[in-house]
């Protein structure tokens, strides 16, 4: 996440003119926007005692990046992965890459028809971590509530700070999870942006009641794209694959 940050930055100071004699951005402005931004499903610590983590790392890269940032951030004695996976993704690569900083993993499945079968997972899991640190819960609530047992019993009576769970595999999972353990709405993302925020405009400019299907094409003809979107979309899907689940 730092070098998202980092590259935002960068882009708002070469959009600004930084450098070259445009507007040079305040340190301390800046300072205090990364303190208020927040990232639901990217490390997001969602529980304490033990401490609950959701991640929707969804192939090897990203797991590689989650890896080292439990092993630079976080300082667990005992650590329990819930992983949940589309069936089409590098499960063994993922698993893989997350092994060195999960002491034991409970497989599961998220609730769409391209989730991988917990059953299966746990074959591919029990590859890679040996079977005795592979537990399996079909339903995610399940899988949530054995890798919490699992995490508590590994530490000493009475403690819980060296004990954690991360949820990953996959964004869905990661949503699901948010679901079952973010109680306050208000932090959902789903529910940050409603249709009430969003003014849609007639021809003659004034305000529409409601949006309707006519207005799609204020983004080109339905269904399709520009050539110029379609071919950064092309590019994009190349380079970091065309489904981000």
């Amino acid at each position: 996440m730092a070098h998202n940050a980092a590259t935002a930055l960068a882009a708002v100071e070469a959009f600004l003119g930084a450098g070259r004699g445009g507007t040079a951005l305040d340190p301390d402005v800046v300072r205090e926007a990364f303190t208020k931004v927040t990232s639901p499903g990217r490390l997001e610590v969602v529980r304490r005692g033990p401490t609950v983590i959701i991640d929707a790392t969804h192939n090897p890269a990203g797991a590689r990046a989650t890896a080292q940032a439990l092993a630079a951030d976080f300082t667990f004695d005992h650590l329990v992965g819930v992983v949940g996976a589309m069936r089409d993704k590098d499960v063994a690569g993922i698993l893989e890459t997350l092994e060195p900083v999960l002491n034991e993993v409970v497989v599961t499945q998220n609730t769409t028809e391209r989730a991988l079968p917990a059953a299966e997972l746990a074959e591919i899991a029990a590859e890679v971590f040996g079977p005795e640190r592979v537990h399996q819960a079909r339903r995610l609530d399940d899988a949530v509530d054995l890798a919490l047992g699992l995490a508590e019993a590994a530490v000493p009576a009475g403690t819980s700070s060296g004990a954690g769970v991360i949820v990953t595999g996959s964004v869905v999972t990661a949503g699901e999870a948010r679901t079952l353990l973010v109680r306050d709405r208000s932090e959902r993302v789903e529910d940050r942006h409603t249709f009430e925020d969003v003014r849609f405009e007639n021809a003659d400019g004034s305000e529409k009641e409601d949006f309707d299907d006519r207005d799609f094409d204020l983004f080109g003809e339905r269904g399709s794209r520009d050539d110029e979107s379609s071919d950064a979309a092309s590019d994009f899907d190349d380079e970091f694959g065309s489904d981000d689940r």
